[in-house]
């Protein structure tokens, strides 16, 4: 896969000695910023996304949440989910402790096969690839069938919504948490599109810094910030 490759070259530069290495998210965009790949991540956001700066602002305030969502505490079901992993797409945990996993199912199988073992006894469904809209407006769709349940997914790259999918998920009694947390530094944002155009920098840092909450820099005019 390409993060194991990744994970190769930097194992070779540790060996030569490097002492910092660098993973350009243009290999990958978010995959590299996976917890086993990369010690920690800054996430590049900018003009370049949408003419729209406060479409701008939505979009990377939403990837902000998805890669810092929870990690799963419980190491026991930790374990449980690492086994499923190992032979199943997806695997379903339930209260008393039984395990059913949907074996050799792809993503569009999965989304439909789901809703037939929706019930009151679910504690965990995890997912050990994408987790897509489709995937969960069916759990949204079937809240009445469950109560509380943990929908699992490997890491924050590997989940595919919106804010407001996610906002619903959250009061239709779904929990989403990670395997693998994602370290996120700081988020930079370039007010300049290479077509031309450009926002003004001083609101874009401002409304940014105000809806995600981390630490903003604007490479443009605060590049030295970024070595501090």
């Amino acid at each position: 896969s390409y993060n194991a490759q990744i994970k190769k070259i930097l194992d070779i530069m540790e060996n030569f000695g490097s002492e910092l290495s660098l993973v350009d998210g243009a290999l990958s965009r978010k995959g590299s910023a996976v917890g086993d790949v990369t010690e920690a991540t800054i996430l590049a956001t900018g003009a370049a996304l949408s003419l729209d700066m406060g479409k701008v602002i939505e979009e990377t305030a939403n990837t902000v949440s998805l890669l810092t969502l929870p990690s799963l505490e419980n190491n026991e079901l930790k374990d449980k989910i690492n086994e499923i992993f190992q032979e199943a797409r997806v695997g379903i945990i339930y209260n008393d402790g039984e395990i059913k996993t949907l074996e050799g199912m792809g993503p569009l199988e999965s989304n439909d096969e789901i809703k037939n073992y929706l019930n009151d006894r679910i504690q965990v469904i995890a997912v050990r690839g994408a987790v897509t809209k489709k995937f969960i407006e069916i759990l949204i769709k079937n809240r009445g069938n469950f109560k509380n349940i943990k929908l699992i997914a490997k890491d924050g790259t590997k989940v595919f919504i919106d804010f407001l999918t996610q906002k619903k998920l959250e009061v239709s009694g779904v929990e989403l948490r990670v395997m693998n947390t994602i370290n996120l530094l700081f988020v930079t944002c370039n007010p300049r599109s290479p077509l031309g155009y450009e926002f003004p920098k001083d609101k874009f840092k401002k409304f940014l810094e105000e809806k995600i909450k981390y630490k903003v820099i604007d490479v443009v005019g605060e590049r030295n910030e970024i070595y501090r």
